[in-house]
């Protein structure tokens, strides 16, 4: 279960400021992990009234390092990735399609120590890949939509997000070697589509549900879900 909180501030007509702080709450195996995730704070600059800049940066509230009864956590019981992360992207609009093209790099890698061989063999976490000094890689991605208005009320959205991983991520063994993650190079493909209400000139709702119709062989960040929905309530003042 996460949460959210976004701010938008326009400057003026070319220039604004998004930020988010984001939340995760996350129970399995008997264990229930939540906290602060990351602070994300992006610049957008619009070249014309069909292209758009955006640079910024992911900040986490964590080393990605959380830790239960004394013992390091896989990654998927961690509330941020916890490292810091460059942004940049342009939004084009052609013939009412929305394109949007960005790459996020880490710039310092996370504190994580998990190795699944630390615990006991009858252990769930036995199955998770280990994260020692987890060394992840970049990622690109291509974000593909159209907005159909039903009214001035509501919209629909359909959009394909495809996501490449730039390489294979890597992690330190029980021995001391870095070893690469194999099969975490790739491509991940989400369908995601977004309902909009416009209830009144200052609020707004938004329904997102998605799901992954690709996805990589391994994906030991822990961000791969099965099935994602949301709902955005918005208050503009």
């Amino acid at each position: 279960v996460g949460a959210y909180i976004v701010y938008n501030r326009t400057i003026n007509p070319k220039l604004g400021i998004d930020s988010k702080i984001t939340m995760l709450s996350q129970s399995d195996n008997n264990l229930t992990t939540y906290g602060l995730a990351d602070f994300y704070i992006t610049a957008n600059y619009k070249l014309n009234k069909n292209i758009k800049l955006t640079i910024g940066s992911k900040i986490p509230f964590s080393d990605g390092n959380k830790m239960k009864d004394n013992m390091p956590l896989p990654m998927d019981f961690q509330a941020s990735l916890g490292t810091l992360d460059l942004i940049f992207g342009m939004g084009i609009i052609v013939q009412g399609w929305q394109l949007v093209a960005a790459i996020q790099q880490p710039l310092t890698q996370n504190n994580n120590k998990f190795i699944a061989s630390d615990y006991p063999l009858e252990s769930a976490f036995r199955r998770f890949q280990s994260t020692n000094n987890y060394q992840r890689s970049g990622d690109v991605l291509l974000r593909l939509s159209y907005p159909v208005n039903f009214g001035p009320r509501f919209r629909f959205t359909p959009s394909l997000l495809p996501i490449y991983h730039l390489a294979n991520d890597k992690f330190t063994d029980s021995d001391g070697l870095e070893k690469e993650i194999i099969g975490s190079q790739g491509l991940t493909l989400n369908a995601n589509t977004y309902f909009d209400w416009q209830i009144s000139l200052k609020n707004s709702l938004q329904l997102n549900v998605g799901a992954p119709l690709i996805i990589r062989d391994a994906r030991p960040d822990g961000l791969t879900r099965h099935f994602l929905a949301s709902v955005e309530y918005r208050f503009f003042f």
